[in-house]
């Protein structure tokens, strides 16, 4: 099944790469596109208002009986410390404060200033006033200014020292059967805000903007709607997860099972190479930029040639949602528009692309060439069957097909160099360091290496 010649010296290629047969027909992310809702959070657990009620009452009573704590913490950067913080105020906000009879969780917004020392962080302060309380988030600050970056217009006073009849304030808060549970335009998204690692909320209704205005797209594919069935993965792919296995943490490799389930089920592209860790979080996978974890949303990776979408894949965890978060280009995307009318032809095996895996000593990189044309390719195809019917491989079947648009796109993204028109591109940084090349491969250069070509190919 692999042939491998000499090139270059010390550098070998071995062709075909990867020819496992697609489990299933079709793209993933066509096939949901027109089924998901990602208004709502699809899979989060929530809580009935009673059970919250009962945190609520034993969060108030605390504080109310002791204003004043004793705070021993430490800071990353000035080691140990002690201080004295005082709570100045109690509010709730969020879904409870507006009445509705399931919650997600309970937000609670305490200002708390320090008598002595520096004021510790969040983290610290919750653990003293909320200590282990499950499902509760407890924000610095008040409800106009807190620690979660977001004002809560909602929010009811608990207690205060002006005011420190909670029982009162809380059983004042009316119980509205019809309050929507979600308020901000953010909660539109189909992960909660907390499990994602972000700099400002900011950027998340950016990224709304891009999607109202088809720059991106996106699916939330639900963890429960894939079945990991490890029993159906390649040889690749197995490595691939054991290596996370001893690598990385259980949470990192509990949730990746589901995203190579993903992309080996219908992503024909899928590349699986231990090489590809750049990080405890962050993986490449063909064409895709896999973030795990707490992750981030880098969406501008989406303007590079090399990153066709992003996986995003939150820990799995009790409360939910769990699964994983699909951004790709939309059709308004400049880098979308400009290889809309774009076609090029390449070799495929099984249905899968003809992918060479090049080894320069312990470095190895995955590579694809592309025909302007179909006939091209096709005489191509004819010498690489008298190749393969020489040495008795005549059962693999060498198919010409042709990428158009964001197929093209996806298919280039997943390699790291292409070979087009007698050139040499890197698409990826290793692709880069492979060939000693000082910069990777641009859209505008790609485009105008096969405007050239065609251009050629018509004289």
């Amino acid at each position: 099944m692999f042939r491998v010649t000499d090139y270059g010296g010390q550098r070998w290629r071995t062709r075909p790469a990867f020819c496992y047969p697609s489990a299933d027909s079709g793209h993933w992310l066509e096939h949901k596109r027109a089924v998901l809702d990602v208004t709502r959070k699809l899979g989060e657990r929530t809580r009935t208002r009673s059970s919250l009620t009962l945190a609520l009452q034993r969060i108030a009573a605390r504080i109310a009986s002791q204003q004043v704590y004793e705070v021993e913490w430490s800071d990353r950067l000035f080691g140990a410390q002690s201080s004295r913080i005082r709570v100045e105020g109690l509010w709730v906000a969020g879904s409870y404060a507006r009445g509705a009879l399931d919650c997600g969780d309970l937000d609670v917004i305490a200002k708390v200033v320090s008598e002595q020392g520096i004021l510790p962080w969040r983290a610290t302060i919750s653990r003293t006033l909320v200590g282990h309380a499950p499902d509760v988030r407890l924000y610095s600050g008040t409800p106009e200014k807190n620690s979660s970056g977001v004002s809560f217009p909602e929010a009811r006073l608990v207690w205060s020292p002006a005011e420190p009849n909670w029982q009162a304030a809380i059983s004042a808060i009316t119980v509205d059967p019809s309050a929507a549970r979600y308020s901000r335009r953010t909660d539109a998204l189909p992960v909660r805000t907390e499990q994602l690692y972000l700099d400002n909320l900011d950027a998340l209704e950016q990224l709304l903007d891009l999607k109202l205005n088809q720059v991106i797209d996106w699916v939330w594919l639900p963890a429960d709607e894939i079945s990991v069935r490890p029993e159906t993965w390649s040889s690749d792919a197995r490595e691939f997860a054991d290596s996370l296995r001893q690598q990385r943490g259980k949470k990192t490799h509990s949730v990746m099972q589901f995203v190579i389930q993903y992309h080996e089920q219908y992503d024909n592209c899928a590349i699986w190479d231990r090489s590809m860790f750049s990080d405890k979080s962050s993986f490449r996978v063909g064409g895709s930029q896999v973030f795990a974890g707490r992750p981030p949303v880098q969406v501008e990776l989406l303007n590079e040639i090399w990153c066709s979408s992003l996986v995003v894949a939150p820990h799995l965890s009790r409360r939910g949602p769990n699964g994983l978060w699909i951004i790709s280009r939309g059709v308004n995307h400049p880098i979308e528009q400009a290889f809309r009318e774009r076609t090029l032809y390449y070799l495929e095996m099984g249905k899968r692309p003809w992918i060479v895996q090049e080894i320069d000593g312990w470095r190895r990189i995955h590579s694809l060439e592309l025909f302007r044309s179909g006939k091209h390719a096709e005489k191509v195809a004819t010498k690489e069957r008298s190749e393969l019917k020489k040495v008795g491989q005549e059962e693999f079947e060498i198919d010409v097909a042709a990428a158009t648009g964001s197929e093209l796109l996806r298919l280039i993204a997943a390699v790291d160099v292409i070979e087009f028109a007698s050139a040499r591109l890197a698409i990826s940084r290793d692709g880069m360091f492979f060939d000693d090349v000082t910069e990777r491969a641009s859209a505008d250069t790609l485009l105008a290496l096969i405007d050239g070509a065609r251009g050629k190919s018509r004289r």
